[in-house]
């Protein structure tokens, strides 16, 4: 069985790297699909500070909702995790935590100025992985 961390934000990079699941027999993965929402000062419903948005941890559990029953249609045993905090780390920590065999994570292929500037979420994650990566463009 193989243990698979898949970084999702639901951007097209995210989505194509789902696709390559299909290399591997859906019966042999175990797939953790991890959202990571930058935490921040928000307020919910009734006005109490919050560490993130609760509408957008809410839209961001509903997509993984989705997608990880779309992988169990296919035989693909998985579970979703909304985290918070920087993408860059959580990744890395929950592959830790899960002893993940592999990291599957999209890649925007920002430009030098960009990643510069920003940085590199999948960059960064390839870095720090204690486990292989499978980088999807």
């Amino acid at each position: 069985m193989l243990k698979l961390v898949l970084a999702y934000d639901g951007s097209a990079q995210a989505k194509k790297a789902v696709d390559h699941l299909s290399w591997w027999p859906a019966s042999d993965l175990d797939v953790v699909v991890v959202t990571a929402l930058r935490g921040g000062p928000a307020l919910n419903d009734v006005g109490d500070a919050v560490e993130v948005d609760p509408t957008e941890k809410a839209r961001a559990e509903q997509a993984l909702s989705v997608l990880t029953a779309d992988l169990k249609k296919i035989g693909i045993a998985a579970v979703g995790r909304v985290v918070v905090g920087d993408p860059r780390d959580a990744v890395v920590e929950v592959a830790i935590r899960e002893s993940a065999d592999l990291i599957v994570t999209g890649s925007r292929g920002l430009n030098l100025a960009k990643r510069m500037l920003l940085g590199s979420v999948s960059t960064d994650i390839l870095h720090n992985a204690p486990c292989p990566v499978l980088l999807v463009r």
